[in-house]
């Protein structure tokens, strides 16, 4: 009797104990930027800003119609240096699912934002000095933003297969974009002159060779998960410097000296339009002064027709009193 009652006695615990929680990954293996990262996002805000008050300050130099490489180029290192505030303030990322057993790193995902913004306008300023038609720019651009978004869905992706399908999706965006800068935009500034073609020559090639880096760093950082997150930090931020600030004042130092890269906007693109206020107030006097009664020995026209209107059956009445 006592074996039975401790059978059921050890079976209610059994069927009463709590269950087993199963073992969840830690964060043991979190990969991301440490003190010294932070200061290097910290330096290069720094250098972006300044780099974007220095070009501000080289748009004055020339006419507000030849302004357009400055502002563009203003705005490529702005835009920069409030990535970099943000990222440096602890903004802009995520911890993901790195390669490798229980390993989580941590993206930076305001990066991608960034480029998604800089590298059109980079290729616009390339594109404009080469004189590049319109149409083949937006194809150009277009190929940009598609390599950016892929390579954003494959830094975020925890998927080993799906994020290298979606790097090399980014990388055939980026062939394109590689080919109109080396080939077709350079025919087209070699046809305005030499001067132009060997400046643009320069500018594309050391563009090129800078954007080639980046997914090498790619592929060491989210793509494999093979470098510290503040060597990551620190190798884009020299390339980062090196493709936006230094491409910038070589370009605006450049395109200074060369005339024939000079664009003059229209004037409606840099004045306002005049309103015209002035001649439409002058010409609605003009009607309504015309369309006024004339005035006849100091009495207006309409004043004597009312006057005549009013005193027309008094007239009448005395002249039949007369007669």
């Amino acid at each position: 009797m006592e074996t039975i009652l401790a059978q059921g006695l050890e079976a209610f615990k059994k069927h009463n104990d709590p269950p087993s929680i199963p073992d969840i990954p830690h964060l043991d293996g979190l990969v991301r930027i440490t003190e010294a990262g932070k200061r290097t996002l910290w330096i290069t805000f720094v250098v972006m800003a300044v780099a974007s008050l220095i070009f501000l300050l080289m748009s004055f130099r020339q006419p507000a119609k030849a302004r357009i490489f400055h502002h563009v180029t203003f705005f490529i290192t702005a835009t920069a240096a409030v990535s970099y505030y943000c990222m440096a303030s602890g903004m802009g990322n995520a911890i993901i699912k790195a390669p490798g057993n229980h390993a989580f790193r941590e993206v930076y995902y305001a990066r991608y934002l960034d480029w998604l913004i800089t590298t059109p306008l980079l290729l616009l300023d390339c594109c404009l000095l080469a004189g590049v038609p319109a149409a083949e720019i937006v194809l150009i651009i277009l190929a940009d933003i598609g390599m950016i978004l892929t390579g954003l869905l494959a830094g975020v992706d925890d998927g080993r297969t799906t994020r290298w399908g979606l790097f090399t999706i980014s990388c055939l965006f980026f062939l394109y974009v590689l080919w109109g800068l080396l080939f077709s935009a350079r025919n087209t500034a070699f046809g305005k002159s030499d001067r132009v073609g060997k400046l643009y020559l320069g500018i594309a090639v050391y563009t090129a060779v800078l954007w080639i880096a980046y997914p090498v760093v790619w592929a060491f950082a989210e793509g494999t998960n093979s470098i510290t997150g503040d060597t990551e930090v620190l190798a884009y931020a020299i390339l980062d410097i090196a493709a936006k600030a230094v491409f910038g004042g070589w370009l605006l130092l450049a395109h200074e000296n060369v005339e024939e890269t000079k664009i003059q906007l229209p004037n409606s693109w840099v004045t306002a339009p005049n309103s015209g206020y002035g001649r439409v107030s002058q010409q609605r006097r003009m009607l309504s002064s015309s369309s006024r009664p004339r005035k006849r020995d100091g009495r207006s026209h309409s004043s004597l027709v009312s006057l005549n209107t009013i005193y027309a059956p008094t007239r009448f009445m005395s002249w039949s009193c007369w007669c």
